[in-house]
């Protein structure tokens, strides 16, 4: 019969309990805190170095933001889902995968009107550029007397981002962080 190690060393152990923590509390508070990204994979033996970088992350930026599902389509009629992201401006500055990627646009005013920040991919599927108009609709609307009504807003491209290393600019968008938690109808995410 192999030897099963039943539980890790204490420094091991804290890691887990502190990611673990940090993921229940997020799950917990209705938000992600930050994505760890691709490397936070079940199996991976780097969990030392992915908790270092977790931990780095979410104290140097201390960024507040909610995460939900939307569609979002352009005038011309073309469709995507998308994971929208409610963030303020001064942090989504300090976010790593936006940081220096900015490829057109600013982010200066993000938070002064109903702003988007889409990925170049994304920008490309929907055939919009800068100062164009794209919609977010979401299911869970207002409640009728005939049931529930879709909830749709429209928002100007400020900015567009290219993705260094995985997909993100395919899917995820960035709206500011008032007009999320109106949009989907949440509280402070902290």
């Amino acid at each position: 019969m192999a030897n099963v190690k039943i539980s890790p060393t204490p420094y091991e152990g804290a890691k887990w309990s502190v990611l673990a923590g940090v993921s229940i509390a997020s799950v917990a508070a209705g938000a992600m805190i930050l994505s760890a990204g691709p490397a936070a994979a079940v199996g991976t033996f780097q969990i030392g170095k992915i908790y270092d970088d977790m931990i780095t992350r979410v104290d140097t930026s201390d960024a507040r933001f909610t995460e939900d599902p939307a569609g979002i389509s352009s005038p011309s009629g073309a469709q995507a889902g998308a994971l929208v992201r409610g963030i303020r401006e001064e942090d989504i500055k300090r976010l790593p995968e936006i940081e220096g990627h900015v490829v057109a646009g600013s982010l200066d005013g993000f938070d002064q009107d109903d702003s988007i920040l889409l990925g170049k991919n994304m920008a490309t599927k929907l055939g919009i550029g800068i100062g164009g108009t794209v919609s977010l609709l979401i299911a869970n609307g207002a409640q009728t007397p005939f049931g529930i009504v879709p909830h749709l807003k429209f928002f100007k491209v400020k900015a567009i981002f290219a993705a260094s290393a995985d997909d993100r600019d395919n899917f995820i968008v960035y709206i500011p962080l008032q007009r999320a938690q109106a949009f989907f109808n949440k509280g402070n995410p902290h």
